[in-house]
């Protein structure tokens, strides 16, 4: 934009992006639909386990976790696809995954998500972080 007295026009300044160590391209746990207490036990999982959480609607979810490859998909039982679409969607990508039902909330989900993620890590020969 250019300032009083100047004839060119200034480019904006970029600034370069900032390395976050701890998050390769893969490391991710993917929400499908998630209710309010699963994305708090997902929350929980991907702080300890070093993932982004990644949160997908019914419609996108099959294009997110091809995009992303997370280490772990997360699904409500009641949901719009079949458990067999799920299992495909999880082996197709290398994710380990975790169906959650009425019961499961709070620390035994997270604790569920973790473990899964652990697991993920494991078969995908990268180092696990122990916390």
């Amino acid at each position: 934009m250019p300032s009083m007295g100047d004839s060119k026009p200034r480019t904006p300044v970029t600034r370069a992006s900032v390395p976050t160590p701890y998050i390769d391209h893969d490391d991710a746990i993917v929400m499908i639909g998630p209710t309010a207490m699963t994305r708090i036990a997902c929350l929980d999982a991907a702080l300890e386990l070093g993932v982004r959480p990644i949160q997908a609607s019914w419609e996108n979810a099959s294009k997110v976790v091809t995009t992303v490859r997370p280490l772990v998909i997360v699904a409500e039982e009641r949901s719009g696809l079949t458990p067999e679409e799920l299992t495909d969607m999880a082996v197709s990508v290398g994710a380990q995954l975790v169906v959650t039902g009425p019961v499961d909330v709070g620390p035994a989900l997270a604790e569920r998500v973790k473990l899964a993620g652990r697991a993920a890590r494991v078969l995908r020969n990268k180092p696990v972080r122990n916390t």
